[in-house]
């Protein structure tokens, strides 16, 4: 049976839990624990999918699709334990606007509506629900598992960067790299937090979307737990891109 959650305006600060550390980075140990858990989700939804598949052979493509993003949502925050979500409720998909697939998340037991004119809008319906850490680490991990589940364009054509090795196979793979800022500080991720609740996620990203780019990106995290781009570092830029 699902938590009784009250209105969306309560829920939103029942996400975290606040420790006195202010600014924190996340170790080489954590960001390795951390893909090794999101592989095994991947691996896990593949396998449930292949399972699944052979029960919706009468199903029409669309709703095969969802059923497909709501098990790798499911098997990503069961390998990933620094996030998750209140007891009885899991994501789901609808039809957004412009015919677009958003998540939503809503008590397991319950049908989702077939579009989000019916429910609240996604940052009301979606990021206020999800428990995690106010740590360097609980936010890094928090802002891959919401990516992932958002799916979008973007993210598809960007690489998450945490060391040497991979900056270098990053220019590597960059189509007449121009090196605008040389000297790298840091690689891992970092985070700082407010009194208020809010915070800034700085990672590091090679990215194909639009310009071919490398970049040190600084998200602030708001009051509703959704994450904006707050600013960017050009690092390396290309000529490539999509």
């Amino acid at each position: 049976m699902a938590d009784d959650l009250s209105g969306p305006k309560e829920r939103a600060w029942f996400g975290r839990s606040i420790y006195n550390a202010r600014v924190g980075k996340v170790t080489d140990q954590q960001v390795l624990t951390l893909r090794d858990q999101m592989r095994a989700g991947r691996e896990l939804a593949s396998e449930r999918f292949r399972a699944a598949f052979e029960r919706m052979t009468g199903l029409p493509p669309e709703q095969r699709w969802y059923a497909h993003l709501e098990i790798q949502a499911a098997s990503l925050l069961e390998s990933i334990p620094d996030v998750s979500l209140p007891e009885g409720y899991s994501v789901k998909y609808v039809i957004g606007s412009e015919r677009t697939i958003a998540p939503i998340v809503m008590a397991a037991d319950e049908k989702a509506p077939a579009s989000l004119t019916d429910v609240l809008p996604p940052e009301r319906s979606f990021y206020p629900w999800f428990r995690f850490e106010s740590t360097a680490a609980g936010l890094f991990a928090y802002w891959l598992v919401v990516s992932e589940l958002l799916s979008s364009h973007a993210w598809q054509m960007t690489t998450v960067i945490t060391n040497a090795g991979e900056y270098d196979e990053a220019i590597r793979r960059i189509e007449q790299p121009q090196l605008v800022r040389a000297l790298v500080a840091s690689f891992l991720p970092e985070a700082d937090f407010s009194d208020d609740g809010t915070a800034m996620l700085s990672v590091m990203l090679y990215t194909r979307a639009g310009e071919e780019r490398i970049e040190r990106r600084m998200l602030r995290l708001d009051e509703n737990q959704e994450l904006h781009l707050h600013g960017r570092d050009l690092l390396v830029e290309g000529r490539g891109g999509v």
